[in-house]
């Protein structure tokens, strides 16, 4: 997720069809309740510019969807799991954060979401 959808997710802002899916979200599970052992989640992969993911603006939006809409064992409410990018190394040279994590990486956490709803059920 670039930082541009992550601040029009953090802010309400639904002028494509995936911010318009993710505004429409089920974010209480009345909608699909008994037929899911728990509610939908979304999970959100950060890449963005290392610059870009350590300003800021960025750290409040993090807040919103870590903090106020993430889903934890304390906040088993919450309906988004942010997966934070990781350290890369830079065509320029050096490494910083800001790259998605590999794709397997982000299957592997899907996979224990749901393994841990059925799991629950």
């Amino acid at each position: 997720m670039s930082a541009n959808t992550m601040a029009k997710m953090a802010n309400g802002i639904a002028d494509n069809l995936l911010l318009s899916v993710i505004r429409a979200w089920d974010t209480t599970g009345v909608v699909d309740m008994g037929f899911k052992p728990q509610k939908s989640m979304i999970f959100a992969a950060l890449d963005m510019d290392a610059c870009a993911y350590r300003h800021p603006v960025t750290k409040k939006q993090l807040k919103v969807l870590c903090d106020q809409w993430g889903w934890s064992e304390s906040n088993p409410e919450g309906w988004v799991t942010v997966l934070p990018p990781i350290e890369k190394s830079r065509a320029s040279g050096g490494d910083d954060t800001g790259s998605m994590m590999d794709w397997r990486d982000i299957v592997i956490a899907i996979q224990n979401y749901v393994a841990g709803s059925v799991q629950k059920s």
